[in-house]
């Protein structure tokens, strides 16, 4: 089985990046494994311009390969303010259209929220799942 695991936190060596590879070290002996992290992010905000399916960072064709070919789909958010990351909402708003639906389907999806607090669930929660 693939696997992509999306660490969606935007910090060097943040607590989501450390859960992200803990799953990958248990999952990696059995299945094919990739991790996915943030700290690499540049996907443009919405209102700067849109990403050209054709011509796709290094960072955008990565996210896009690994989450296609995987059958299972880890995403990871870290809680900030009892809300998911800004690039984990952006992500989905720029990555969800037609000319990515393929990375989107037939998969099973894995939400957890991190925080080292209490408000961990809340993330996944405003995602609406």
């Amino acid at each position: 089985m693939n696997i992509c695991i999306i660490s969606g936190s935007p910090r060097w060596n943040s607590n989501t990046v450390k859960l992200a590879k803990a799953i990958e070290s248990l999952a990696k002996e059995h299945h094919e494994v990739s991790v996915i992290d943030f700290a690499h992010y540049d996907i443009p905000l919405e209102g700067q311009g849109k990403m050209e399916h054709g011509s796709l960072s290094n960072f955008q064709q990565t996210l896009y390969n690994d989450m296609e070919k995987a059958e299972l789909v880890f995403i990871l958010s870290p809680e900030y303010n009892w809300m998911p990351s800004a690039e984990i909402v952006n992500f989905f708003n720029q990555m969800t259209g037609k000319e990515y639906s393929t990375m989107w389907h037939n998969k099973v999806f894995a939400l957890a929220g991190v925080s080292n607090g209490r408000g961990g669930r809340m993330p996944i929660i405003q995602m609406g799942i």
